[in-house]
């Protein structure tokens, strides 16, 4: 009974050591507390031109707003895994709403998210971010400098207009991804 209250205070003394680590730390580099908080506020925003909180990748399909089926997940994954293999190009696909792209248009959060990201390797610019947004309803391609040697902005563009759309139009979003990725793939490299 009496070694909670002795946990509960040797915890409290292990956070106050912490914090006056810390503090010393801080004085000893001749900073505030006021100036590390400003410091990393102002980093943050430039680091980020979208001013917005990008979110980390959980893998090749970034579904944050649940559009697909476990398994459709599963399928588009499999899928794009599939063609890093055999092309080394990588390709992120992420969905959002509006509320994640802060102040950017869909076009700079794309860029923007595959550049934090890291898609594609640096040396082969080979990345590819392909970003569906459901409120307000647009997709959006972004291509790496080494992918548009492959496939050019119109050609990307002519996937959309004729292969997702059409698809998305009749509330087949998963075949209209599926088949936008493959058609994507298949001028790039991979079948």
């Amino acid at each position: 009974m009496r070694k909670k209250p002795i946990l509960i205070i040797l915890s409290i003394a292990v956070a106050a050591i912490a914090v006056a680590f810390t503090l010393n730390y801080i004085q000893k580099k001749k900073l505030s507390i006021k100036n590390v908080v400003i410091t990393q506020k102002l980093k943050s925003n430039t680091d980020n031109a979208c001013a917005t909180i990008i979110p980390n990748p959980s893998g090749y399909v970034n579904d944050f707003v649940h559009l697909f089926t476990e398994a459709q997940r599963w399928q588009l994954d499999s899928l794009i895994g599939l063609h890093e293999k055999q092309t080394t190009n990588q390709i992120a696909l992420v969905t959002l709403d509006s509320s994640m792209l802060g102040t950017c248009n869909l076009a700079d959060y794309t860029k923007e998210l595959g550049n934090q990201w890291g898609v594609g390797q640096k040396e082969k610019n080979n990345g590819c971010v392909f970003a569906i947004c459901v409120a307000p309803k647009k997709v959006r391609i972004n291509n790496g400098y080494g992918i548009e040697k492959l496939i050019t902005n119109a050609e990307t563009q002519t996937i959309i207009d004729s292969v997702i759309i059409p698809n998305y139009k009749q509330e087949k979003l998963f075949e209209g991804t599926f088949l936008g990725l493959q058609k994507l793939m298949g001028k790039i490299g991979g079948k």
